[in-house]
């Protein structure tokens, strides 16, 4: 690996746990330790000696037993390996690898002390660049088993004490790139840095921003304190904090938030620089701020809260104090919520009536239709043009099984400028009942549904024609009855009646009349109370058969056929009829009637103009079989066969429909 010292010295540097690899979990002293000369002019490989002093060695793997702190073979190979006696201290070169427990060490050459149980490696310098700057090879390369892998150009360290030192120590770690011009460690996990830089920027070898420090205290895994600290945004200073102060724990906390760098359609900018604040275990907050070469600042903020099983949710929101095109003072912002509350249950006497009930909103404003081209990057809020906004709430009334929904919902499109809206919206379900206690009376198998909604839906539209914008407004107040009985007749056959009430509630509605002129008819809004009411009924019957068929020779001994025939018959009469009211007839100059629904200002549908009459027949087949398996009788189902078909009484022709006919095995 090649690098250019003039990159290594271009930056002071920052590095938080730039030095997590120099651990090797030993048992440290407290005072410094001596850094020896690592001048390979001075630990030449005494080539004038005698041969008595210096030997080659026969073997690429060594391990010296030697009364010292060394607990692990340490074994190492290199393109040339040569050791001096008299020094107990073996030289490697070219391509040189140490490894010692869980760490490994490469680097173009390599000293090991075995008197001194200490190593020394260092890059050789390979060639100069265009600048005359040296450009130099086989890099230090340090690497400890579950961190990651640091680099520097000058290196030692002791196995005894199991400290060390590095020169230009470079590594990554998220979420950015470390690099100290001198790091020492003084304890088991305590070590001092001085001059380094962080930064999260892709070139890491010419950032174009980055924090130096002269002087950091780490505790690796655990926090980390630099003074001062200096932001640097294309080499100026740009922030000066006299203290910072860092946790370097993994778990959820407070800390700094770095930025990163980048480029759009606005310029250069630093993007989300901020604080992370864990308020507690039930909440927290980001506060970010991003900005634009220009001298544009964007910031942002999000809350968040969480209490498990009870309520959760959060608000975020994006401020600019000025227009990013015209850079003139223009307020502009952004602002998102959600929330789920679930209330289950409530000590207090007086409101314990209240629970179970269950609220959930979410929503999102902004300022200007423009604001996300604006000021965001990502392509998805680029494109995001509607702002919506909606709150529901759900009521269960446990004592008589039945649930209250009212909801409100809001959209606007950015863009056009339509709008939608449905308030008030509210449903009440009663789930169906039965009168009088089941089974002990005839009455007591008449069972009965409830529901009721009241919806208004309000539209705002663009009308290309007029270019103008058109409102409308349809509202009601719906309710649906429905009463269902089963009967057994002649012990064999189920008779089972039904008929259904719908009934709507209007505060306004159409009043027709004729226009001459135009040959059709118009209408008048007016306001006042309406009410429609319609109703469906029908009846079914059916029973069942049986078949048995015995086969004497086979595994399938008994082949069971079931029949299923029944019955039904449905009505629903013609709503449009003049005697009912709720439609205005007239009759053109042509003698053709025409029409004019009073409801059709609602949300739930015009009325009904079709009269249904019809007979529905079916018959459902099943085949099932019994076979003895082990000595054991099993049912199984060999296959179904159903047919169906429809008699429509009020057709004028071709009454009866197709019959339709399925098969499943």
């Amino acid at each position: 690996m090649n690098i250019n010292i003039k990159n290594i010295l271009f930056r002071y540097t920052i590095t938080l746990p730039l030095l997590v690899f120099f651990i090797l979990n030993g048992n440290a002293q407290d005072k410094p330790i001596a850094i020896p000369d690592l001048s390979y002019a001075k630990m030449q490989m005494l080539e004038d000696t005698t041969k008595s002093q210096l030997q080659p060695v026969d073997s690429l793997e060594k391990t010296v037993k030697k009364k010292t702190k060394i607990t692990d073979p340490i074994s190492y190979n290199a393109d040339s390996i040569q050791f001096s006696v008299s020094k107990k201290t073996t030289y490697l070169s070219g391509n040189a690898k140490i490894k010692y427990g869980k760490t490994t060490l490469t680097a173009e050459k390599i000293a090991i002390d075995w008197n001194n149980s200490e190593l020394r490696a260092e890059a050789v310098q390979d060639t100069v660049d265009s600048l005359g700057f040296p450009v130099y090879k086989g890099i230090p390369h340090f690497e400890e088993k579950g961190t990651e892998p640091m680099e520097g150009l000058r290196l030692t360290y002791n196995f005894d004490t199991k400290r060390g030192r590095i020169w230009e120590g470079t590594t990554e770690m998220d979420p950015g790139y470390y690099r100290g011009v001198n790091i020492k460690k003084i304890g088991d996990k305590t070590m001092l840095i001085k001059d380094g830089y962080f930064t999260s920027c892709d070139h890491k070898n010419d950032p174009h921003f980055f924090f130096h420090s002269k002087k950091m205290w780490m505790r690796v895994g655990k926090k980390m304190v630099a003074k001062p600290i200096v932001l640097y945004i294309a080499d100026i200073p740009i922030f000066y904090f006299p203290l910072a102060y860092m946790s370097l724990q993994k778990s959820r906390r407070s800390g700094i938030i770095l930025p990163k760098y980048g480029q759009s359609t606005h310029g250069r900018y630093l993007k989300d620089f901020g604080y992370y604040w864990a308020m507690n275990d039930y909440m927290d907050m980001t506060l970010r701020s991003t900005y634009y070469d220009k001298g544009l600042w964007v910031y942002s903020g999000n809350y968040r809260y969480l209490k498990r099983y009870l309520l959760g949710g959060s608000v975020s929101g994006d401020y600019s104090p000025k227009d990013i095109n015209t850079m003139q003072k223009r307020q502009r912002y952004k602002i998102r919520f959600n929330h789920k509350h679930d209330i289950k249950s409530i000590d207090v006497s007086g409101l314990r009536w209240i629970a179970p009930l269950s609220i959930n909103a979410s929503g999102k404003f902004q300022s200007d239709k423009t604001f996300n081209t604006d000021s965001y990057t990502d392509i998805n809020e680029r494109l995001d043009q509607d702002l919506s906004t909606t709150i529901s709430l759900r009521k269960k009334f446990t004592g008589i099984n039945s649930s209250l929904n009212i909801s409100f919902y809001r959209n606007e499109n950015l863009q056009s400028g339509n709008i939608t809206r449905n308030f008030p919206q509210a449903s009440f379900r009663l789930p169906a009942g039965q009168i009088g206690g089941k089974g002990k009376h005839w009455y007591g198998n008449i069972s009965y549904n409830y529901n009721t909604k009241l919806t208004e839906n309000y539209t705002k539209r663009f009308d290309a024609d007029t270019t103008t914008f058109t409102e409308t407004s349809k509202k009601g107040w719906n309710h649906d009855f429905s009463i269902r009985s089963s009967q057994k007749i002649l012990k064999y056959f189920s008779i089972s009646p039904n008929i259904s009430f719908q009934e709507l509630w209007v505060d306004q509605y159409r009043d027709y009349y004729w226009v001459d002129s135009l040959n059709t008819t118009d209408y008048n809004k007016r306001s006042g109370f309406k009410a429609r009411h319609t109703f469906s009924t029908g009846i079914s019957a059916k029973t069942t058969l049986y078949g048995l068929f015995e086969i004497p020779f086979s595994p399938l001994k008994l082949i069971r056929h079931k029949i299923d025939p029944s019955v039904s018959f449905s009505y629903k009469p013609d709503f449009s009829e003049e005697h009912y009211g709720y439609v205005q007839h007239f009759t053109d100059s042509t003698g053709k009637t025409i029409k004019g629904d009073i409801f059709g200002d609602n949300p739930y549908g015009g009325t009904s103009t079709s009269k249904s009459q019809s007979l529905n027949f079916r018959v459902n087949n099943l085949f099932q079989g019994k076979i003895i398996k082990d000595g054991e009788e099993k049912k199984i189902d060999l296959f179904s066969w159903n047919l169906s078909s429809n008699y429509n009484m009020l057709a004028d022709s071709l009454k009866w429909n197709d019959i339709r006919s399925s098969v499943n095995a």
